[in-house]
């Protein structure tokens, strides 16, 4: 991994982690990890995407358009990109439930 990945990593991990700013440390903790590997599999995307924009997603023969072959990229990419979304899923999930508890406590403290 180069130093720049690691920059790119270490400046989205610091993105998605402000997101969560507003809650509580523990929770935090808990969620590292996966903010960590969303982090990751972001930059990935981002690469993925660049190397799309130069060799596309299908090579077909120039003499016979009708001949096509999906590269290999093609397929990952779903794979990578549902692995991301199910990842900022369950960050959204855990990190909102708590916010969800702690307004229903508050309500019965008032009520």
């Amino acid at each position: 991994m180069t130093e720049d990945t690691q920059e790119k990593i270490k400046k989205e991990y610091d993105r998605l982690l402000s997101l969560f700013g507003d809650c509580q440390d523990t929770q935090i903790e808990l969620v590292t990890g996966l903010i960590t590997e969303a982090a990751r599999i972001k930059i990935e995307l981002d690469d993925m995407h660049l190397l799309i924009a130069q060799c596309g997603t299908i090579q077909y023969d120039k003499k016979n358009p009708l001949h096509q072959r999906e590269l290999p990229i093609s397929k990952t990419l779903v794979k990578v990109r549902a692995s991301y979304s199910n990842i900022i899923y369950r960050l959204s999930q855990i990190m909102n439930k708590n916010i969800d508890d702690d307004a229903e406590e508050l309500s019965k403290e008032y009520e």
